[in-house]
């Protein structure tokens, strides 16, 4: 199997830069793994946030802040729970969505 990537370049301080080459050191990988690493636990982390703050806003549905932040509607549940938000729930919805896992 050949996996592809694509190539992003970049400017960023260069604090951030140190920072990357002391974690990589400590970890023992490479620098562009390391970049890799954090690149996507931000992603998700970021992803979260922004479903979480459009359900707050009542923008969004539980379920479709589920599926924006890649995570199953429990653990969006769990999130809103985490971030004393009221839940803004259709029973009907989450009765049909919890019947079509």
């Amino acid at each position: 199997m050949v996996s592809s990537t694509s190539v992003i370049s970049l400017r960023t301080d260069p604090d951030i830069v140190d920072e990357l080459d002391q974690l990589s050191e400590l970890e023992g990988r490479t620098k562009a793994d390391e970049i890799r690493l954090v690149l996507e636990t931000g992603l998700r982390e970021r992803k979260r946030k922004v479903a979480l703050e459009k359900y707050r806003n009542r923008e969004v549905t539980l379920s479709r802040a589920a599926k924006m932040a890649g995570v199953t509607i429990w653990e969006m549940a769990d999130t809103v729970n985490e971030a004393n938000i009221a839940y803004n729930l259709d029973v009907a919805a989450v009765i049909k969505t919890a019947f079509e896992a």
